[in-house]
């Protein structure tokens, strides 16, 4: 995930999997945690357990929700998908 600025204040955020179209369980592993991001980072990784099978279908997604920051304000609009 990324943050919009480097500020000079470390910001942490809880965040947890939210299905999409992947299933919850049969697809991917539900997880959750905290990240935190030390004054001057922008970017960070979390893990999410995906589950192969073999199975022809087409791709599917899953999101992110992000909760209870401190540190940071909140965007006034979220960023576009890639």
């Amino acid at each position: 995930m990324t943050r919009d600025d480097a500020s000079a204040s470390t910001v942490t955020v809880a965040w947890s999997t939210a299905p999409g179209t992947a299933k919850a369980g049969a697809d991917d592993a539900s997880a959750s945690g905290t990240v935190s991001f030390p004054a001057g980072t922008t970017s960070k990784t979390v893990g999410v357990v995906v589950k192969g099978d073999t199975a022809v279908e087409a791709d599917e997604t899953l999101s992110l929700t992000l909760s209870a920051s401190t540190g940071a304000r909140p965007s006034a609009a979220p960023p576009a998908a890639p």
